[in-house]
């Protein structure tokens, strides 16, 4: 899907989406989320495939 499904005016930034699905244990969702930030912070990490 492209990212302009998600944009109000069809000029969609360059970001990523983030989608949560149903409640999930807390610290399961800290330590994700924790993925995503040190990912974000290394920018290497950025070309790699995440799981």
């Amino acid at each position: 899907m492209s990212s302009s499904a998600f944009s109000t005016d069809g000029n969609p930034p360059d970001a990523i989406r983030l989608c949560l699905g149903g409640p999930g244990e807390r610290d399961e969702i800290e330590e994700s989320m924790q993925i995503v930030a040190d990912t974000l912070d290394d920018p290497h990490h950025l070309h790699s495939a995440m799981l």
